[in-house]
Parts: structure tokens; C-alpha cells; sequence
């Protein structure tokens, strides 16, 4: 958490100097180079006609609200490139006196349930909100919903390969094949089930229940 609060803090740092001083925002996205290329994404997917269109309109909606998610795409580096630089530390110092302690295998990720309360948080904020403010609430509620989908995400991936883990020792699973299941659950048609699959696991915790009857 020290790492993620150091990260972000030195990227919105980033963000004010190349403001002040160039005058633009070096996290800005190109929002029309983005459209096209899903444009032509949706031409292969929807094959023209209806199912295209549909498809864009979709995809308008979603560049749309791009320009409100600066936050959350800071938040979600910053908690990768942390993970990453923990575990290339934890590499390095491996045979010396001072190691780091080892993170959790993927398959024992949780995340607390008091994230339960933003997600709450973040359905309500729209009834509570002024109109004159209307533009920085919804920039809070987009963004805290998007990162907490993106724990359920990663917990419903845990729960798949903690799950799959349990098999690898009859050899149904190998680790290669592992690998191949969690990138096709990573793939937007199905992160959605893997979101709520973690989100029951936040509620109901599987795993324990699991070891238990046991």
C-alpha cells in the first residue's frame, strides 16, 4: 500500500510539472485514433449491418467516458508497476541477509470485504449529488466503480486458478494449460462472469468453506 501511495503520488507530481510546464497532460488519451481502431475492431466482430452499429454505439459510450477515468487509469498503474517492482526486489535480495517477505501465491488473493461499502458508496453517490457538481461526482462514481471491479476481477481470477491448483496434482490442469483458461477468462466477453464471480467469493468466501468441508 506504501509502494501504490508512492506511485500515485509521483505520477499526479508528473502530471502537474508537464501541465505547468508543456502545458499538457502526458496521460491524455487520443480519443479519435482510439475510436477508429475499435471502429475497426467492431466492423470485424459485428461484420456490418445492425450488429455493427450496435456495436459503435456501444464503443461511443465507452470512449466517452475516458476523459473521466484519468484516476482510475493512475490507480491501476500504480498498483501494477508497485507489484512489479516488489517482486523484482523480492528476487534480488533472495540470497542476501535482508529478504523481502514472500507476496501470496495468486490463488490465496483476497481483498478485504469493506470494499463492499465503496462499491455501495458508489451507487448511491448519484442520488445525493448537486447538479452544479454534477461533472466531479460523477468522475468520483465512475472511477471508484471501475476500480473496484477491477479487485472483483482479480479475485475471481484467483478463485479459477486456486480452484484449478486443486486439480494440477491429477495432472488435469498443468500449469501451461492454466495459463492458456485464465488468458481466455481475461478476454472482455467473459470479464464480467469472472467480476461477479469474485464478487460472490468477497461475500461468501469459497475457499475457506471449501477447506473447511474438507
Amino acid at each position: 500500500m506504501f509502494c501504490v501511495l508512492t506511485s500515485i503520488f509521483s505520477k499526479v507530481l508528473f502530471i502537474a510539472v508537464s501541465v505547468v510546464t508543456r502545458g499538457d497532460n502526458p496521460f491524455n488519451v487520443d480519443l479519435s485514433a482510439l475510436r477508429n481502431m475499435l471502429y475497426m475492431y467492431a466492423e470485424i466482430l459485428g461484420k456490418g449491418g445492425e450488429e455493427a452499429l450496435r456495436i459503435h454505439e456501444s464503443l461511443d459510450q465507452i470512449t466517452g467516458l475516458i476523459p473521466y477515468m484519468l484516476p482510475f487509469f493512475i490507480i491501476l498503474y500504480s498498483m501494477l508497476d508497485s507489484f512489479l517492482n516488489y517482486r523484482l526486489c523480492e528476487v534480488l535480495q533472495r540470497k542476501r541477509e535482508v529478504t523481502f517477505p514472500p507476496l501470496p501465491s495468486f490463488g490465496e488473493w483476497r481483498f478485504p470485504s469493506n470494499i463492499l461499502y465503496v462499491l455501495l458508496f458508489a451507487f448511491i453517490l448519484p442520488f445525493i449529488v448537486r447538479e452544479k457538481d454534477w461533472q466531479l461526482w460523477i468522475m468520483l462514481e465512475y472511477n471508484l466503480k471501475f476500480i473496484v471491479n477491477v479487485f472483483f476481477f482479480l479475485q475471481g481470477l484467483a478463485l479459477v486458478w486456486w480452484w484449478l491448483s486443486k486439480y494440477a496434482a491429477g495432472h488435469f490442469f498443468p500449469l501451461p494449460l492454466r495459463i492458456v483458461l485464465i488468458g481466455f477468462l481475461s478476454m472482455p466477453i467473459m470479464n464480467t462472469w469472472i467480476a461477479a464471480l469474485g464478487f460472490g467469493d468477497l461475500c461468501i468466501d469459497f475457499r475457506t468453506k471449501k477447506i473447511k468441508r474438507a
